[in-house]
């Protein structure tokens, strides 16, 4: 989750930090309409394509050092 006030930002930001850990975006979904989230927030999902288990933790600490809130949501192929 980020903040949605300004979206073209925050996925650029995203973005950039997956860019920079090395991994290729596969796919991005949002959804500003959830009641889940307050007005200023979204959900974003970023479907992406790593090499192995540690770079996807690479993907995780840039992601966290942007200032987002992530969590992995999914695999496939067993490993994530």
């Amino acid at each position: 989750r980020d903040g949605a006030g300004n979206l073209i930002a925050a996925l650029a930001a995203l973005a950039g930090a997956i860019g920079a850990a090395g991994a290729n975006i596969l796919e991005v979904a949002h959804n500003r309409l959830s009641l889940t989230y307050p007005a200023r927030e979204a959900s974003v999902r970023f479907t992406i394509e790593t090499k192995d288990d540690a770079h996807i933790k690479r993907v995780m600490e840039k992601l966290r050092e942007s200032g987002a809130t992530c969590a992995l949501t999914s695999q496939v192929d067993g490993r994530f």
